[in-house]
């Protein structure tokens, strides 16, 4: 995913350390008061830093999602936003039907990438994803939906539950 930071200190921050992971989660509206827990959806991404690059006068940071994290709460909002974060387990159980949601969803995608003529390595790459929770994930960032329909499915625990969402 990239973003562009709008705090100078987060991304100075950031670039002192290069392997940072940070915590990031869908604000539920455009406050500008106090903020709290409520604010946001109780469950985000845990990501890696993959770079920061400035673009003019904008910090641009590019990062790769490594987990789902829930939002426990709040330990600062000035100057920086920072938060107490615990892994949010993916709930996977393995199935016949499963199995057949994930092969609907990967001939849907294969028909997709068909019609669109994507490059062979993108191709090879969303083969390759072996988790039906990864390829949803995948899919679902492609989708057309907005931020809070996009952290709705990355709420959505159940891994057969999210590849229905996906398929629907």
């Amino acid at each position: 995913v990239q973003i562009e930071l709008k705090s100078g200190e987060m991304a100075e921050l950031l670039a002192a350390r290069p392997n940072a992971l940070v915590a990031i989660f869908t604000p539920m509206s455009n406050s500008t008061e106090e903020l709290s827990v409520a604010d946001f959806h109780p469950v985000g991404s845990l990501a890696r830093v993959v770079t920061i690059a400035r673009k003019g006068p904008a910090v641009i940071v590019v990062l790769r999602g490594v987990a789902r994290a829930g939002l426990e709460s709040l330990t600062a909002t000035r100057p920086l936003l920072m938060a107490k974060v615990r892994e949010a387990h993916e709930i996977e159980a393995a199935d016949d039907e499963l199995g057949a949601l994930v092969l609907s969803l990967r001939q849907s995608v294969q028909t997709v990438m068909n019609l669109l003529a994507v490059p062979s390595e993108f191709a090879s790459y969303v083969n390759s994803i072996a988790k039906p929770g990864e390829l949803a994930d995948l899919v679902a960032s492609r989708l057309e939906a907005s931020s809070a329909e996009k952290a709705e499915l990355l709420g959505t625990l159940d891994v057969k539950s999210r590849v229905r969402a996906v398929l629907a």
